[in-house]
């Protein structure tokens, strides 16, 4: 049997069920908010993933060296990076050319393709 609204309805129900009842008293608590996730860049993820395939087409022997491949490894390092690079362990994500420059030219572009390369969130 169901009930209709108004006087004596589902209305009238509620008011008395919930005669008496007091709302809680409020917490003091504040919910905290959340950002939302930065966005997961997928393009850039492909691209990575597409190189990494193609570089591992022409991936060195540990036998195989090559003698001007126009690494440079400062004094101190273990060669294992360099291994690890043609390896595709990690990504090349950017290079840049210092032939022809003198060594204040080297040293102000160094500093730009870092400060850029950091500014595109680069490796």
């Amino acid at each position: 049997m169901r009930r209709e609204k108004g006087k004596g309805g589902e209305d009238e129900v509620f008011r008395e069920a919930m005669r008496g009842v007091a709302p809680m008293p409020p917490s003091g608590r504040i919910e905290p908010r959340h950002s939302p996730a930065p966005p997961i860049p997928r393009k850039r993820e492909e691209d990575e993933r597409a190189v990494l395939e193609e570089l591992a087409r022409f991936t060195l022997d540990d036998e195989c060296e090559l003698e001007d491949d126009g690494s440079f490894l400062r004094p101190g390092l273990p060669r294992d990076i360099l291994r690890k690079l043609r390896r595709t362990h990690w990504v090349i994500q950017d290079h840049l050319d210092l032939h022809g420059l003198t060594g204040a030219e080297a040293a102000a572009e160094t500093g730009l393709f870092l400060a850029e390369a950091r500014r595109r969130g680069l490796r």
